[in-house]
């Protein structure tokens, strides 16, 4: 599978020249509450939830290599739509990639990895869920690397 950084390159390197200093940027931390439904493979149904969700991006080049780093948590109480049960949720999401300005080479890699952990008040079970995923594009835009994990664990 080939896929072109070069678009993503553009607009991730026209952001950080835009808005940030010769070479880093100090964290650009943000907080939304809003509304989401789940769902649990574990309690079978869905879960209406209201989160709060802090976001954390900081950007740098160095050497030419746009670094990224993109944090997430996510904390939320919510109820199930059919007993009715509550839940807590609490959530984090960690992105970094590293991606080559230079358009000819559109070369870089991505690293993502989610954690996230739902909390059944009463007999209903607690939710782990675990994803990984590693991808690495070299100058021809081939993906010579590429992993994903998920586990989804119940009554943990």
């Amino acid at each position: 599978m080939k896929v072109s950084l070069g678009m993503y390159c553009a607009a991730l390197a026209a952001a950080v020249l835009i808005s940030t200093p010769a070479h880093a940027s100090k964290p650009v931390v943000t907080v939304d509450t809003y509304a989401q439904t789940i769902d649990s493979s574990c309690v079978g149904e869905l879960i209406d939830f209201t989160v709060t969700e802090t976001t954390s991006v900081s950007t740098s080049i160095v050497n030419g290599i746009v670094h990224a780093d993109w944090r997430f948590r996510i904390d939320g109480t919510g109820v199930g739509e059919t007993t009715g049960n509550t839940y807590q949720i609490h959530e984090v999401f960690s992105e970094v990639s590293n991606t080559r300005l230079d358009p000819i080479t559109n070369t870089g890699e991505e690293n993502r990895i989610i954690t996230g952990i739902l909390i059944g008040q009463g007999s209903a079970p607690n939710e782990r869920v675990k994803f990984s995923m590693h991808m690495t594009v070299n100058a021809n835009g081939d993906i010579t690397v590429e992993r994903e994990i998920f586990t989804d664990d119940c009554n943990v």
